[in-house]
């Protein structure tokens, strides 16, 4: 097929049963059976299809056959490791990973994901099946995981692996018995995080975690051999530390560069917060807006209302929406997301605490919307101020929004602003430009 011009596609969700011997026996030295003209015809295959198999994994002396069963054999081999396959749709560390899988198979690279616990996790597993990425998953990988890693350990190029808490359980083994290189993206400084919760809430929990994370995340930053986070601030962080650790701040979010969308903000109404309530910063945030942002918001413009969108709301944020009257989405499709930017005509993200930069303040931006939020909110990102509103005290923020929410022009300026500033830092090239040297 593939000599006649054509191209070859390999169905992944296809099933081959194979009833060995059923049809032609399984004796290959009975002359009078079917079986034996197996052992002649690989000879005449052999011959008739010698210069397309020349250019095939060589299996000869030594059969290598994780590496003859991929194609493009001469390809690297990158595989990521993180706590599930990637639900890009649902929080904002799932789609870095998700781009940056994508980043790397367009560049030319064989990419596989590994998924901690070790579920296919369907759609979003088949998804990459279907884009040729390999999702290792399964019971018996479980098993046998480490046997399976012994048996590959020359196969893979690249481990890319994704959080401390799942990092922490791979990376003596891998760096004992395996010679891949190990980037270690740690998604944003959790004792950072860690620390800021407690200092805002005096939760001796959280002490407890800062100090352990501390520990763990230094640890997985000295046994790598590069480390990527989110923004400079994690960097500059680490560095205050240790000035010889290797760690670069990479784009957590990428876009094809795009026209700027002038918006129509009269045909818009309402302020917008977006944020995945797994995360507690968020709720956090949802809790301060309702108790201290929005009854001075309300009692100025009592036609102001605020939408809330967000994965797994807790019953703290079911209630708070019920109370104070406001419109809960929880978990939304892209499409159906998109849509709710272009309505709104504000996007507010109080954050108090956190770490690096924040998934859903880039997302916004990249679809020309209109930011106001807090210097937590805003970290990581150069130059902010000018083409976002930002607020640390309550009515200060709540006087922000109620400033911008009916000057069409200024509305109009701070839109485009954070297109250009999309196309200009945040582009796939921009991406790969900053990591290609540790992979080329």
């Amino acid at each position: 097929v593939r000599k006649y011009g054509y191209k070859v596609v390999y169905q992944p969700q296809s099933v081959v049963t194979h009833f060995e011997g059923v049809s032609n026996g399984t004796d290959e030295t009975d002359g009078k059976s079917i079986k034996s003209y197996q052992v002649v015809n690989v000879e005449k295959l052999k011959e008739k299809w010698k210069k397309e198999l020349a250019n095939q994994y060589d299996n000869s002396d030594n059969p290598n056959f994780y590496k003859a069963r991929e194609r493009g054999q001469d390809k690297k081999i990158i595989l990521f490791i993180d706590h599930s396959v990637p639900t890009w749709d649902k929080d904002a560390g799932s789609k870095t990973v998700f781009s940056y899988m994508m980043l790397f198979k367009d560049k030319g690279y064989t990419v596989k994901i590994l998924g901690d616990n070790f579920i296919l996790n369907a759609p979003y597993g088949v998804m990459l099946q279907q884009a040729g990425i390999e999702v290792i998953y399964g019971t018996d990988v479980q098993a046998t995981l480490w046997e399976y890693f012994r048996n590959n350990k020359k196969n893979f190029d690249y481990i890319l692996l994704n959080r401390p808490n799942i990092s922490t359980k791979y990376i003596d083994f891998i760096r004992q018995n395996m010679s891949a290189k190990i980037i270690y993206y740690g998604h944003d400084l959790h004792y950072v995080r860690l620390k800021r919760e407690y200092d805002l809430t005096g939760n001796e929990n959280s002490l407890y975690e800062f100090k352990s994370y501390r520990d763990l995340e230094y640890s997985l930053l000295y046994k790598s051999d590069v480390s990527y986070y989110p923004s400079y601030k994690e960097v500059e962080e680490i560095k205050k530390v240790d000035d010889t650790l290797r760690v670069k701040a990479i784009n957590a979010y990428m876009f094809d560069e795009r026209e700027i969308v002038h918006r129509d903000f009269l045909n818009t109404k309402n302020i917008l917060f977006v944020g995945g309530f797994s995360h507690t910063p968020n709720v956090d945030a949802v809790k301060w807006l309702h108790e201290s942002i929005m009854p001075r918001v309300k009692a100025k413009n009592n036609d102001i209302n605020l939408v809330v969108v967000g994965s797994n709301p807790t019953e703290e944020v079911i209630n708070i929406c019920n109370e104070g009257g406001y419109i809960l989405r929880g978990y939304v499709s892209d499409e159906e997301l998109l849509k709710l930017y272009k309505e709104t005509r504000v996007v507010v993200a109080p954050l108090r605490y956190g770490a690096g930069i924040k998934g859903k303040i880039i997302e916004a931006m990249a679809n020309g919307s209109v930011i106001v939020t807090t210097s937590c909110g805003a970290e990581g990102i150069l130059n902010a101020s000018e083409f976002m509103k930002i607020a640390d005290d309550a009515l200060d923020f709540a006087d922000q929004v109620l400033k911008i929410y009916d000057n069409m022009d200024e509305l109009k300026r701070l839109s485009i602003e954070t297109q250009k500033i999309i196309n200009k830092r945040f582009t796939v090239e921009a991406a790969w430009n900053i990591i290609k040297d540790d992979f080329e």
